[in-house]
This record gives C-alpha cells, structure tokens and sequence, in this order.
C-alpha cells in the first residue's frame, strides 16, 4: 500500500512540474495555508466524539480559459477529539490530483467554471484511550467542479464542490481488514482577495469547507460518520 501511496505522491509532484513549464502561458497558482476544522464523529455503538483538529495544506493550480486544468492538493491536521467514545489524539492526511477543463462563458464573462476527475488517498489514525492504535486508510476518485465569479479587479468569490467514490479502504488495531467506506464530498466557497499584480504577485484567500465521510459497519468495525466544518486561510502566490 505504500509503494502506492509514493506512486500517487510522485504523480503529484509530477504534475506540479508539468504545470510549472505551463506558466509562460497563463500563470500558475502555488498556496500554502495554516487550516482549522473541528470532527463530528458519531459512531453506529451510540457513542460520538468531537473536537478542534489545526493543520497545514498546500497546493497548486493550473487553468486556462477554454484548455487544460490541473491541481493538486495535501494536507494534515492533529487535535484531540473527546466524547463517550473516548479521549483519542487524532491526526490525518489526504493527497489529492485532479485533471480537467476550464470553460468562460461569453454570455457570463466574470464567470469560469471548471469540471474535474481526478484520484486521491484519505489516512487517518488514532491513538486509542485504551493504549491501542486505530489506523484507516482509504482511496477516492474526486469528481466535481469549481466556480469563480470575479466581483471586482481584485475580489473574487468561488464555489467547490467534490464527491467523491472510495475503495481499498483498510483498517488496523491488531490486524488489518477491510474497512468499506461510504462516498466523501465537500464543499469549499473560497473568498480571495488579489493584491495589485503590477507590484505582486500573491493573493490571499479565506476557504470555509465542509466534508464528510463515513466507515460502514463490518464485523468488529462499528459505524463511523465523521462531519467537518472549518477553514484554511491560503496565501497564494501566481507565477
């Protein structure tokens, strides 16, 4: 599993060199972001846990009008998530790619809409109350599109949104098994402030979201709904 996992980091990579080379003809986005989200998790045992979970991201885009989109996203977050079902540290990543088109519509001119597919890797663990270490993993094929709505030369408001089959999906305690998940989806409504692209080059970008997936009951694996709320606030820089 994790000869994949650096299959699908290397592509990432890949694909951000890719959009690199791109930047002579329409510029690129590159974003690092401190984030903050807080995990509803309700548990098929009638247990829940919740809490604040903070974190780092970073990504890239490439789009043009009428051509080729490509972007990648990763990020990590930690916190401890309390309730009946325990006191856990928790922590979890993902890894994503996605590849599409870009459209401007000639009815709509401060309108751009993208539409994607693309494959990622979801991992989270926790360290159990008890001693033991609960780690999941699962793989997901994003499939959605972005919007973006330019309200003045240096404001721009979007939506994102993402759902997402999953398979392979894994859990360990002593042993590993199988883990079915249900589908992930998300919704990010990004509010970027541009600053003056004649003396810089950077954006800055508020992204509330809001994700969730779920494992399914199977043998000593309980039911797991796990909801999302939070933001990352990303300073972006255009080249």
């Amino acid at each position: 599993m994790l000869k994949k996992f650096y299959l699908l980091l290397a592509a990432a990579i890949m694909l951000s060199g890719f959009s690199t080379a791109r930047g002579s003809e329409s510029p690129n986005r590159f974003y690092v972001a401190p984030l903050y989200q807080n995990l509803n998790s309700v548990w098929s045992n009638k247990t829940d846990q919740n809490g604040p979970m903070w974190g780092v991201g970073t990504g890239f885009d490439y789009t043009q009008d009428g051509a080729l989109y490509i972007g990648g996203d990763f990020a990590y977050a930690t916190g401890r998530i309390k309730g009946s079902a325990g006191d856990d540290r928790t922590y979890e990543y993902f890894l994503e790619d996605r590849i599409g088109w870009t459209f401007s519509l000639c009815d709509l001119p401060d309108f751009t809409f993208v539409g994607f597919v693309g494959g990622g890797y979801y991992q989270f663990n926790q360290s159990l109350s008890e001693g033991n270490k609960f780690n999941s993993h699962f793989w997901y094929v994003p499939i959605g599109f972005r919007v973006y709505y330019d309200v003045a030369c240096d404001f721009q408001l979007g939506l994102n949104f993402t759902v997402a089959p999953t398979f392979g999906g894994r859990w360990k305690i002593d042993c590993r098994k199988n883990a079915p998940t249900t589908v992930l989806w998300k919704v990010e409504m990004p509010f970027t402030y541009l600053f003056d692209l004649s003396c810089s080059q950077f954006d800055l970008s508020l992204v509330p979201f809001f994700h969730e997936w779920s494992f399914q009951r199977k043998g000593q694996l309980n039911g797991q709904r796990n909801i999302y709320f939070g933001a990352r606030l990303e300073l972006g820089y255009n080249f």
